[in-house]
């Protein structure tokens, strides 16, 4: 596992402490509203540059991306985590055989001197028939790389994306419902 993607904690906030204090009711449900939006941004905008990055389906990525997320009473504290295990070959798209070029297809993906058995793509580990061992596309260094370009493990760079969504959430609370 990465170290948490975004770690968010409102505490702090001048600007939810003051909503709360004047504005109790609205401004419970603008923050509810508005760290869920934040955390659904993220986690779409993080699925969608890792899919292009590692030319992965977003479906893969979708089950390794975990939001914790815990609002109460005007506390509101969440985390994106992401699990950077190896993919399975067979989890980058439909496999094929390619006799011409000795490997397996995944995707955009190419193993060379890989098998296909029972759904699974192998490797033989040496020249002998066995041990073989599953083929898996490891994907830890450039998902560190991607993160840290995206620049979301800034605290500042999250918390002026929340005060932009908490405004509009709490005019939406105040005015309109």
């Amino acid at each position: 596992m990465i170290q948490p993607l975004i770690d968010l904690n409102l505490e702090q906030n001048q600007e939810v402490k003051y909503a709360l204090k004047h504005y109790s009711v609205a401004a419970e449900k603008a923050l509810k509203r508005a760290v869920r939006k934040l955390f659904r941004h993220y986690n779409y905008k993080i699925k969608r540059s890792l899919s292009r990055n590692l030319k992965v389906p977003q479906k893969t990525l979708k089950k390794r991306l975990i939001t914790n997320l815990k609002i109460r009473k005007g506390v509101a504290k969440g985390r994106i985590w992401f699990g950077a295990n190896p993919i399975p070959f067979h989890k980058l798209g439909s496999i094929r055989l390619v006799k011409s070029k000795g490997g397996v297809k995944a995707g955009q993906h190419f193993a060379k001197g890989a098998f296909i058995y029972n759904g699974l793509v192998f490797k033989r580990v040496g020249v002998a028939r066995f041990p073989i061992k599953r083929v898996d596309l490891c994907i830890d260094a450039d998902a560190r790389r991607i993160f840290e370009n995206m620049g979301m493990q800034n605290p500042a760079v999250v918390a002026r994306k929340f005060d932009e969504i908490f405004k509009q959430e709490l005019n939406f609370a105040m005015n309109h419902e």
